[in-house]
């Protein structure tokens, strides 16, 4: 069985290069898998590859990896074929947990989520929640919906370690300066800052000091967590002022 799997981004990112990995280690006697990523040139030249790239490969199964939901509806366009959309979490979650988002960003992702909720011939998501939010907002499509945990990739227990391992030991000296921990990026409900900042706040740790680089002003009345606000995280390295 012939699979094409189509992204805007690498193939490695977030859960595709897991779940791609698992269906060519797990399934490669029975499926035919390609992978294409699309480059973002411009939606004419886009739509005449991907139309281009199911003439060449002729699927039966066009995938759309996360978090690339609008291809579902370009190819859906160009095609006939099924369509497995792996939305991961879909694109409204995303905006409305910043909630210094536009209303016409909300507006846009809630389109591209319910065009490709009808386009789609099976949707997956990372978790039992989304599933049952997604039930309830398109309940007439809520039969195609499956949950897929993101997981991580297996092979990685059995890469070959150096023959050497590097063993690191701290001096009694330093041991008495606090250590750091540094935290990065946008002050959103999935990047999990509030859970950091209300357990450090609620248990007694000693010597150890959350640097934390974010795109929010926050106050913290706490010598263990120093917050430096950055309007765009993304801009980052790791420059943090101790």
């Amino acid at each position: 069985m012939k699979i094409l799997c189509l992204s805007f981004y690498d193939m490695n990112y977030s859960r595709s290069g897991v779940v791609i990995n698992g269906l060519r280690t797990h399934y490669k006697k029975k499926i035919n898998l390609k992978t294409i990523q699309i480059r973002k040139v411009g939606l004419l030249r886009e739509l005449r590859f991907i139309k281009k790239t199911i003439k060449l490969h002729n699927p039966k199964i066009i995938y759309i990896c996360s978090p690339s939901t609008i291809l579902t509806i370009y190819v859906r366009l160009l095609s006939k074929k099924q369509i497995v959309l792996d939305a991961g979490w879909p694109l409204i979650d995303g905006v409305l947990s910043r909630k210094y988002e536009s209303f016409l960003k909300l507006l846009k992702s809630f389109f591209v989520d319910f065009a490709s909720v009808i386009m789609a011939d099976l949707i997956f998501f990372e978790s039992g929640e989304q599933l049952l939010r997604m039930s309830k907002w398109f309940p007439y499509s809520s039969y195609k919906f499956r949950v897929s945990f993101t997981g991580f990739d297996e092979q990685r227990l059995f890469e070959e370690l150096p023959e050497k391992g590097v063993e690191v030991k701290t001096p009694i000296w330093l041991s008495k300066f606090p250590r750091y921990v540094l935290v990065r990026g946008s002050y959103t409900e999935e990047s999990g800052i509030e859970r950091i900042i209300d357990f450090v706040q609620k248990t007694n740790i000693k010597n150890i000091v959350f640097l934390i680089v974010t795109n929010k002003i926050v106050q913290v009345k706490n010598k263990n967590i120093k917050i430096r606000s950055e309007e765009h995280t993304s801009e980052l390295q790791s420059r943090v002022d101790i």
